[in-house]
């Protein structure tokens, strides 16, 4: 389904896009295809949307932290949200995928480590298990 992102006139141009959603299986394969998310929570001053480097494993995002940092809440177990996208700025195009669920520590460690880009001690593993995902592209 296409939908009419905006018809505005201008002196120089109609600016005229359309989203099309994606279907559940291609948001599982697009999580499938990155390493850098975003996963949002709501914390205890606020909203909070923090960077993860992660893999997809049984179905769940897995990252690691660092104990006592702003992700380690998630440990205990939160509702959540995760993000990813690809978006070119050029061809005024993209995609993103958002994925909600619960998060809490997984009960093996036999995912693949996801490798943070910040060697400190990220020795926590927290699993967000996801229960529904949707997707769209967009494209002008």
């Amino acid at each position: 389904m296409k939908l009419p992102v905006d018809e505005r006139e201008t002196d120089v141009d109609v600016f005229a896009g359309t989203f099309e959603a994606l279907s559940e299986a291609e948001c599982w394969e697009l999580l499938r295809t990155q390493n850098v998310g975003r996963v949002a929570w709501s914390g205890d001053d606020g909203l909070l949307v923090l960077p993860v480097n992660y893999v997809l494993h049984d179905d769940r995002v897995v990252f690691r932290t660092i104990d006592g940092g702003a992700l380690a809440a998630l440990a205990s177990g939160r509702t959540v949200a995760f993000q990813i996208d690809d978006i070119d700025t050029e061809t005024q195009t993209g995609w993103s995928v958002l994925a909600r669920g619960a998060s809490g520590v997984p009960q093996t460690h036999d995912a693949p480590d996801p490798q943070p880009w910040v060697d400190d001690q990220r020795d926590l593993w927290v699993a967000l298990t996801i229960s529904e995902v949707s997707g769209r592209l967009v494209e002008k």
